[in-house]
């Protein structure tokens, strides 16, 4: 049985065209993961792989690196990996090293990262060329070498299938506008189980790149140099929150607090029980008439009481 080394399933594309191939072709193997957070090369890796890269293969202990190379030698013992028409399989293998070798402005612009899912803006030029010539050959395979009715690019699924299908990946995940032909390869790449199976693992994962500093294809201080540098710190800050969110446990959202209730308006009846006695007036009959005979009744409890004292009924009469 194969063992495949392979790095992080969120942002490794050469790992997910070998591990596509053997899941696709039903070909046995163990799955082995590999923290690759870093770009830069790495010692650790140096007993599993030459180049002290990921994917590796092992056969028995005999290793087999680069995506392209694992493909090769994995068609040997399973040709059905290549079309069975000589120029097919001539035009397959001619695409396949292309991607493997090219189009280094699309992959520095648009990095692997399965949990973006942007809006989309204007690609730089040398980005936008790259963009047409995989559209051209997507196209040009599909009209002039698919065979049968497969929804592939060569009718059934090849190794070119598999070296396509990360940047199938990146157009969607920055949405980048496709014409109908290339949308609806796109849409077959997803809908893949096997490529499902690996995209939900990746919206597992959480552990993100650190921000690289420059472009390898660009001039440095350069005002197209500091445009990449700032697409490529902030996709991996958006990865960096993205794998933050899908592992942190949510939190209990907290109840809305109300505004507070103003207080209501006094009652009439509060405010004439609470009326100030008006003041005593000398005159006859002592302090409960004025000078001019009108009674004065004190507020609040004290009237309440007398009314219910002797003599009430005569004094309640005279109102």
């Amino acid at each position: 049985m194969y063992d495949l080394y392979i790095g992080n399933k969120n942002y490794s594309s050469w790992s997910l065209r070998a591990w596509l191939l053997l899941k696709h072709f039903g070909i046995p193997f163990r799955e082995h993961m590999v923290s690759v957070a870093g770009r830069d090369y790495n010692a650790a890796l140096k007993p599993l792989a030459g180049n002290a890269r990921v994917p590796s293969l092992h056969d028995d202990g005999f290793q087999v690196w680069e995506s392209i190379a694992i493909a090769e030698y994995l068609a040997e013992k399973c040709p059905a990996m290549w079309p069975a028409d000589p120029r097919a399989r001539a035009r397959a293998r001619s695409i396949s090293a292309e991607m493997h070798a090219g189009f280094v402005a699309l992959r520095t612009a648009m990095p692997m990262n399965l949990k973006l899912r942007l809006k989309g803006k204007p690609p730089a030029p040398e980005v936008q060329r790259e963009i047409d010539r995989i559209v051209e050959i997507w196209s040009e395979a599909r009209t002039q070498f698919a065979t049968g009715d497969g929804p592939w690019l060569f009718g059934d699924f090849t190794i070119a299938d598999a070296m396509y299908a990360p940047i199938a990946c990146r157009f969607h995940s920055y949405n980048v506008p496709l014409p109908p032909l290339a949308a609806g390869y796109v849409r077959t790449v997803l809908d893949h189980p096997a490529m499902a199976e690996w995209t939900t693992a990746a919206l597992r994962e959480c552990e993100a790149h650190p921000p690289t500093t420059g472009s390898p294809t660009t001039t440095a201080g350069s005002a197209e140099a500091a445009l990449h540098r700032l697409d490529r710190v902030s996709t991996d800050a958006l990865g960096r929150v993205a794998a933050r969110h899908s592992c942190r446990r949510p939190r209990p959202r907290r109840p809305a607090r109300l505004p507070a209730m103003p207080e209501p308006p006094p009652s009439p009846l509060l405010l004439r029980c609470s009326s100030p006695r008006p003041p005593r007036q000398p005159g006859r009959g002592g302090d409960t008439k004025s000078h001019r005979g009108a009674r004065h009744e004190p507020a609040g409890d004290d009237y309440s009481t007398r009314i219910g004292s002797p003599g009430s009924a005569r004094r309640i009469g005279r109102y």
